[in-house]
Order: C-alpha cells, then structure tokens, then sequence
C-alpha cells in the first residue's frame, strides 16, 4: 500500500461515521452513516431501511459520495483537518455476500446490531472508483481505486 492508501486506510479506520450523498428526482441528499472499509480501499459498507429517502435515491442513481473527516470544531480545523471524499457506486447486497459482509460489519459497528438485523435493513456495498483526501486547507491527493 503506498504513503497515500495509506493516509486514506488510517483516516477511515479512525472514523466510524461519514455523511453519505446520493441524487434522486433532481435533488442531492446527504445522511450520516455508519461505514465500514473492507477488501483494503475497494469497498465500503454501509446499512439504512428501505423506507428511507436515502435508499430510494440509490436505486434511482447509484452514484454516490461519501465525506468523511476528522475535525474538532476548533479555530484551527481549517488547516489541522483532513477530509476525505469518496466516489463510486452503490449497490444493495444479497445472500451469502450480505450474510458475510453483515459479519464485518456488525463487528466495527456492535452499538448498531439490533438495527443491522432488522429484516428491514439492507446493506449497500460501495464500489469505490476514486478517494480525494483535502489536507492543510487546500492540499488536494487523488488515489484512483
């Protein structure tokens, strides 16, 4: 894994939650989400019900991004943070892939285990194409997955 994968895997393994956005009937939407990074940078997971704006705006367009960051909400955020924008594609899992992935999921996020097992509950599993991590402000890495 090179410097820069790297920077991205220490960055997503800190972080547990991110602010996944999706597009649907000409508007943009963002929800914060619980993610799991899994297959080294190529994946990323994330559970909602499939009664939520989020779910129907990815069956509609499955394009998506996912922010994530590790600001503090201090004066300084500006140049001390590090944000990382994900893009790729979502898709809703099924059978003995959703079975496992449930797993690694469920073992980063245990707070979340009585909704994750809710028959309502679908897990998504993005294929990311390309990470963009901001440092120092404006300091801007491109990792091509």
């Amino acid at each position: 894994m090179n410097k820069l994968a790297q920077k991205i895997d220490r960055l997503l393994q800190e972080q547990t939650l991110g602010v996944l956005g999706t597009h649907g009937k000409n508007e943009t939407y963002q929800s914060l989400v619980a993610f799991t990074v899994c297959n080294g940078l190529k994946n990323i997971l994330f559970a909602t019900e499939k009664n939520t704006r989020k779910y129907r705006n990815i069956r509609e367009s499955p394009n998506v991004a996912v922010l994530v960051d590790n600001r503090l909400n201090k004066r300084d955020d500006f140049y001390k943070t590090t944000a990382i924008t994900v893009i790729g594609v979502a898709r809703e899992t099924r059978g003995l892939e959703r079975k496992r992935l449930l797993r690694v999921h469920e073992a980063r996020h245990p707070a979340i285990k009585a909704f994750l097992e809710r028959q309502e509950c679908v897990l998504f599993k993005i294929n990311v194409k390309v990470y963009y991590l901001v440092s120092h402000f404006q300091k801007v890495e491109e990792f091509v997955v």
